[in-house]
């Protein structure tokens, strides 16, 4: 496998080892869509084919990888399988003269069968059962071996993909309504991110990617795998949709528990994001959005209440913490710490849910749970060192109420009150596909404008689940130094902390006691009816003795 450590000799690329065609071969083979298509296209009436799919596509992941910067260039193939040595090319499956014009072909074929299904969901025969998304995320998964196990919470984020095509000859050649000339009709503008080398702006498609994450409250080291990849256009709406898309890829190979998106997923409407994570039984983490700040009127049901960003809160807190200021990106870290403590003083006044499963919560001051006093629930006075709240006596207040409450806004539902250092905990995971992205673009890979040169959503879906196989191999082969084909892989265990055991979790509760008297010590027997009294010396047989 190809170092992480580039190379300026050789024009930015490697050699191609034995190593490299065995694993490229051996990705194809473990895909199980590349061998359905290979099925499918095996049924077609007329010539046969001269190389099977799996050859060709091992030859252009072979050719992807062979570049430093994974570029997808088709026509550079047919150097690489010049330069292959007769035992490489067996290994390849290449046995007789190879053209660009087979991938290419291919390419096109692929994209022609993607899923077409009629009114009534039947797919016709001849098409591929299942979308090119999902077969590009099974290719990015089959570069993971299986001993390394996935966790149950992954990160969504988008990154700009550039089209071959240029965007003022598309534009022109749409102004003068030739719309069949355009070599990239699919592509449209797009935001990013602007850096120090990219504007803000692009012309291209969006990928959607997937990373497994760390659970919460792993401390060890963690590498970031792709898991999933959807390809979807620029246009306004469809950012949520391609989301889900790459959680239900993920989810049909491992099961999915907890989501971390930004405000590009989590800001759309209820029914586009929320609601369909909740259907699928999935939690997420999310920040909040500038309007989505702010405190408004409680339930109906639990007076003396108000939402604050996100959160259920007493209306007996200072009047200090009402209203918290966003934590800000770039301060010291004295700052960042006082700041953030501001936020957990506040949560002691939050109302907290009993179950997740369950819309039952239970206030501040709820018996055997307290983590403030009010003077409206006389259990909770007796806690000198908590808090005091500024509810009056006498006045309604839910301080200690344990209620349902069902007119929760889903779009704001986590686990952890925004803002508090449980939150920053919980969403600081979403830098592990920030990296993701950096791997893609800068550090392992580097993806700009030329580097795929198809055209179309459809074949670009294709090259850039190879890219990001490839990128998964390079990751593993530098942190793990195991690849696809060695022979014994140890088992990787998932990025879980251990399970932390508390004793008290399996003691039992003490009994209320019924008199005001002292309970009895231990091995004191004096209340013991006398059938039960230990016999004396004076009072034992001569069998007892």
């Amino acid at each position: 496998m190809t170092s992480l450590i580039h190379d300026l000799k050789n024009d930015g690329y490697v050699s191609v080892t034995n190593q490299m065609v065995r694993e490229c071969r051996r990705l194809m083979e473990r895909s199980s869509k590349v061998a359905h298509i290979e099925r499918i296209l095996a049924a077609r009436p007329g010539r046969k084919r001269v190389h099977s799919v799996t050859t060709l596509l091992a030859l252009y992941a072979l050719a992807i990888d062979q570049s430093r910067a994974t570029e997808a260039i088709i026509a550079r193939t047919a150097e690489i399988a010049d330069a292959l040595t007769p035992s490489q090319r067996q290994m390849l499956g290449l046995t007789s003269s190879y053209h660009p014009d087979q991938l290419y072909r291919l390419n096109a074929l692929i994209a022609s069968l993607e899923l077409d299904c009629d009114a009534d969901g039947v797919v016709p025969d001849g098409s591929l059962p299942f979308t090119l998304n999902a077969l590009a995320t099974d290719i990015v998964n089959a570069a993971i071996p299986d001993q390394i196990r996935p966790t149950t919470t992954f990160a969504v984020d988008g990154t700009d993909i550039e089209s071959w095509g240029n965007y003022f000859t598309a534009k022109r050649r749409r102004e003068a309504g030739d719309d069949g000339r355009i070599p990239d009709p699919e592509a449209s503008m797009g935001h990013r991110t602007a850096s120090q080398n990219a504007k803000d702006m692009f012309y291209g498609h969006m990928a959607h990617l997937a990373t497994d994450l760390p659970e919460f409250g792993f401390q060890g080291n963690h590498v970031p795998l792709i898991r999933a990849v959807a390809m979807a256009s620029n246009a306004e709406g469809v950012t949520a949709r391609a989301g889900l898309e790459a959680i239900d890829e993920v989810r049909d190979l491992m099961p999915v528990e907890h989501v971390i998106a930004d405000r590009g997923y989590t800001f759309a409407t209820a029914d586009k994001w929320a609601s369909p994570l909740a259907e699928r039984g999935i939690r997420q983490t999310l920040d909040l959005h500038p309007a989505q700040v702010g405190p408004q009127p409680g339930p109906v049901n639990l007076p003396g209440t108000r939402f604050i960003d996100g959160g259920l809160f007493s209306d007996g807190m200072p009047d200090r913490l009402l209203r918290l200021k966003r934590v800000p990106r770039f301060q010291g870290a004295a700052e960042h710490v006082e700041h953030v403590a501001t936020f957990d003083e506040r949560s002691l006044y939050a109302f907290r849910r009993v179950s997740e499963s369950k819309d039952i919560w239970y206030g501040p001051a709820y018996a055997g749970r307290e983590r403030v006093r009010c003077p409206n629930w006389p259990t909770s006075m007796t806690k000198l060192d908590l808090p005091l709240t500024t509810c009056t006596a006498d006045t309604p207040c839910s301080c200690g109420a344990r209620k349902t409450v069902r007119d929760f806004d889903p779009r704001l539902a986590q686990r952890h009150l925004w803002g508090t250092s449980d939150w920053e905990a919980d969403y600081g995971r979403r830098t592990f596909v920030e990296s993701t992205n950096s791997f893609l673009k800068t550090q392992v890979g580097k993806i700009t404008r030329g580097s795929i040169r198809v055209m179309g959503r459809a074949k670009m879906t294709l090259a850039v689940g190879i890219i990001l196989a490839i990128i998964n191999m390079r990751m593993i082969r530098s942190r793990y130094d195991i690849g696809l084909t060695d022979e014994s892989i140890p088992d990787i265990p998932a990025a879980k902390p251990p399970r932390r055991k508390y004793a008290a979790r399996y003691k039992q509760k003490a009994k209320p006691r019924t008199t005001n008297a002292p309970p009895p010590k231990r091995g004191d027997r004096s209340a013991l009816p006398a059938s039960m009294q230990p016999p004396t010396i004076a009072g034992r047989t001569t069998t007892q003795q």
